[in-house]
């Protein structure tokens, strides 16, 4: 499943997954982060130096991989899916916090 591969590639909080190796090896910003923009219909992720942006209003679409510190583009276009078609969001995202500090997008 994509989502669970995003989570675990930015060291999210995701049921199943382990800690992101990354994570450990290089500990650049301490604090997760996700934002949600009803506006643009994007998630944005930000982990240390990871930022993944998830384009939502035509379906869930992780169009952006990049690393903020070197300039690194990992993924610049869009998710490929089963059909060629998005898989379409239900309602709008919602950024938590756990407890323990790390974030989610349900």
């Amino acid at each position: 499943m994509h989502w669970a591969i995003m989570a675990f590639t930015l060291g999210l909080a995701w049921p199943g997954v382990a800690t992101s190796p990354l994570a450990a090896a290089e500990r650049v910003a301490a604090e997760p982060n996700v934002t949600w923009s009803g506006e643009s219909g994007q998630v944005t992720l930000v982990n240390g130096r990871l930022q993944l942006i998830i384009e939502t209003k035509s379906g869930i679409n992780a169009r952006s991989l990049r690393d903020l510190k070197s300039g690194q583009v990992y993924a610049d276009r869009d998710c490929s899916w089963l059909g060629d078609r998005f898989p379409q969001m239900e309602k709008d995202p919602v950024p938590k916090r756990q407890k323990e500090g790390s974030q989610s997008v349900v």
